[in-house]
């Protein structure tokens, strides 16, 4: 089965909203060195992943999984344009993705101290943050 990231990146890019701005260039934890200035593109990283845990020591049947979504794009419009896309995209999901079931896709702004993570260096490139909780089962 695919990692919840993988199923992620397929899940994203399978709308033509956010292909049609991006193409393929959404990219897990590292952005490759030949497409470095290629814009817009969508970076994430997996923030964290929590199992349910009943008291008895018994683990459930939910996970809940965090994601940084980086929108980068030339401009602030850009950048704005297609964290909207994404957002629509994710928010409120509830379905298939992937090799799991999603009970629920959360996705909202980052927090004003958020430092992008996707971009390596101040190019002067414009990064829309986004928070994605998933909650899914195995």
């Amino acid at each position: 089965m695919a990692s919840i990231g993988e199923d992620l990146r397929t899940f994203v890019l399978a709308s033509t909203d956010v292909s049609a701005d991006v193409g393929s260039r959404m990219h897990q934890n590292v952005v490759p060195q030949a497409q470095q200035q290629t814009l817009p593109r969508i970076w994430y990283r997996r923030g964290g992943k929590a199992d349910d845990l009943d008291l008895d020591g018994t683990k459930g049947q939910l996970i809940a999984t965090t994601f940084d979504v980086e929108c980068i794009a030339a401009s602030v419009d850009a950048a704005m344009d297609l964290a909207d896309v994404v957002h629509d995209r994710l928010h409120g999901y509830r379905g298939s993705f992937g090799g799991r079931t999603v009970k629920g896709c959360f996705i909202d702004d980052q927090d004003d101290d958020y430092e992008p993570k996707g971009i390596g260096s101040d190019d002067g490139l414009t990064v829309a943050a986004l928070s994605l909780r998933i909650f899914h089962t195995t």
